[in-house]
């Protein structure tokens, strides 16, 4: 293994994501999902969209206009927002396990990585180094880091902090990065 591609992707995988609108999914998700099971889709969806961006890059962007996808990433956001405003369940916190938990974690991951400035970053380093495996792995190593950071931010805010307020604050974030992305292709400002 070629060290230098594996650093380059480890680090721009944590600079480009720290504090990015997927941690903080991740964190809205740890409040109500098995943690195991948001970890473990988290990484399945980073590994799927990621990975085959490094793979495909340049097909995918011949066969998706590059500002249909923040758009799409978007519209899934606002979505997600009004979910959390429309079930106003804010009793127990019920932790949802197994495939449930999995597959939200999954599709909501794989939903807010489309677009993603990170990808852009990855099929350049990807395309520099020729490294697929290296730049593959780094990638995954900084993601691991950040969901697992994401996870204990979220596990500390749902047992200090009312789930009526956590759903308030999902909810806000989540259409707020909605309208953000959906904001950037339609003012020509660039995704999030």
């Amino acid at each position: 293994m070629y060290l230098e591609p594996f650093v380059a992707s480890l680090s721009v995988t944590i600079l480009a994501e720290f504090g990015d609108k997927t941690q903080l999914a991740i964190v809205a998700l740890a409040t109500r999902h098995d943690r195991l099971a948001v970890m473990l889709g988290s990484l399945s969806a980073f590994a799927l969209v990621d990975g085959l961006t490094i793979v495909m890059g340049e097909i995918i962007a011949t066969l998706f206009p590059s500002d249909l996808l923040p758009i799409a990433s978007g519209l899934v956001f606002i979505a997600m927002g009004l979910y959390f405003v429309v079930t106003r369940d804010y009793g127990e916190v019920v932790v949802k396990r197994g495939k449930v938990a999995f597959l939200s974690s999954f599709a909501t991951i794989s939903a807010m990585e489309l677009g993603d400035k990170t990808q852009l970053v990855l099929v350049a380093l990807a395309a520099r180094y020729q490294a697929i495996t290296e730049v593959f792995s780094g990638m995954m190593l900084g993601f691991l880091l950040l969901t697992a950071a994401a996870l204990l931010v979220g596990r500390v805010l749902s047992e200090r902090v009312s789930l009526r307020y956590l759903r308030i604050g999902s909810a806000v974030l989540f259409m707020a990065f909605g309208l953000l992305s959906i904001a950037g292709p339609v003012l020509e400002v660039g995704p999030l």
